[in-house]
């Protein structure tokens, strides 16, 4: 390119930033960026050994500044993990740790609404039917979880790039639906025999309306979360996939909290226990979605292995629920949850404190 030709593609780029910044601001935006760009291009080839040298000294000597130059070969160095690469990049980890943290978080809800329901225990009340959703959910993360180790272990098979399991995944989730469906008319043709409508004025077309503005804010508020949170794991030096288990993943499972909670008040116990594991068959859908979205080849080849402890927490949590649901034990340990609860909720504290130490950076 000569001088003409890359002067008009820096001021190109005024297309991009057209109404987000002033007119009069475009140099202020444009030209610091080129300059960034230029000096991250520099420090590229000696970066992992600056990355190295600071962690090698940090905390033994007093002033890194020497070392630091030396390594990067210039009187300037970047100490920060971040370069433009990753700062343009997708964040897989943020995507991923959200997917599966959001899984532990709603089995957790479990543990609210046990303290919450005091007609008696909710394994006790609850229809055993949830076990075929939640064994359902068992078959979809492990799926995913097996595509994962796969790919982290350099056999990640695709088609393209897309990962061969995420086809799988949405094959199981339209299964799961479909299975789930056939199961729970039966279960509700028998129900409206003997109970009736407990909203009789409240028409179809009303219930359509207030589920799609009450979705349109979830879609909102969900296309701007993944910007923040990577903002957050920017200023903070936080791994994605840290922010994605426990940030994001919590902001996330908050509408289904509500709703679970809501559904307990109005005396709907299986609505909040049947959204609670639709929810986690939902997550892994999507993440088969994310995968076929994701451009740079299988999202599980992209990610931190440190997911696979989510994996496996999801995995045990869900067992836990089922087993809860089969037994269906009716104490309550220190007259708050049951001991299927205390469990759940002592697997989301390790899942939490591990994510925590794993995910602080240098």
């Amino acid at each position: 390119m000569n001088h003409s030709e890359i002067v008009s593609f820096i001021w190109g780029v005024a297309d991009l930033i057209r109404d987000t910044f002033k007119r009069s601001k475009y140099q202020d935006v444009i030209l610091p960026i080129t300059v960034l760009r230029r000096i991250d291009c520099v420090l590229a080839p000696t970066k992992s050994k600056v990355l190295e040298t600071n962690a090698k000294f940090k905390g033994k000597l007093e002033n890194l500044d020497p070392q630091l130059r030396k390594a990067s070969g210039f009187t300037f160095y970047n100490t920060s993990r971040y370069d433009f690469e990753k700062l343009l990049a997708d964040a897989p980890n943020l995507a991923v740790g959200a997917i599966f943290g959001a899984c532990i978080f709603n089995l957790a809800i479990i543990v609210i609404l046990d303290l919450l329901y005091r007609k008696g225990s909710i394994y006790t009340s609850a229809s055993q039917g949830h076990i075929l959703s939640a064994s359902f959910g068992i078959v979809l993360i492990g799926f995913n979880g097996l595509g994962m180790n796969m790919a982290l272990n350099g056999k990640a098979f695709a088609f393209g790039h897309i990962g061969v399991y995420s086809p799988v995944i949405l094959v199981l989730y339209l299964v799961a639906v479909y299975t789930v469906f056939s199961y729970e008319s039966r279960q509700i043709k028998l129900y409206t025999e003997r109970e009736p409508d407990a909203f009789p004025n409240l028409s179809l077309s009303a219930v359509i309306l207030r589920y799609i503005a009450a979705a349109s804010v979830v879609i909102v508020t969900g296309i701007f979360l993944p910007m923040v949170a990577k903002q957050i794991a920017l200023i903070m030096h936080w791994q994605e996939s840290f922010v994605g288990t426990l940030l994001v993943a919590f902001i996330t499972t908050v509408p289904e909290m509500t709703v679970a909670v809501t559904a307990v008040r109005i005396h709907a116990l299986d609505m909040a226990i049947g959204g609670i594991f639709g929810s986690n068959l939902m997550n892994n859908a999507i993440l088969a979605v994310e995968d076929i979205v994701y451009k740079h080849g299988p999202i599980f080849s992209k990610i931190s292995p440190v997911h696979n402890v989510s994996v496996v927490t999801s995995l045990i949590m869900t067992g836990f629920a089922i087993i809860g649901l089969f037994f269906r034990p009716e104490k309550r340990i220190l007259k708050m949850v049951g001991l299927i609860s205390w469990v759940l909720l002592s697997l989301l504290l390790m899942n939490s404190y591990f994510m925590y130490i794993n995910g602080k950076t240098a």
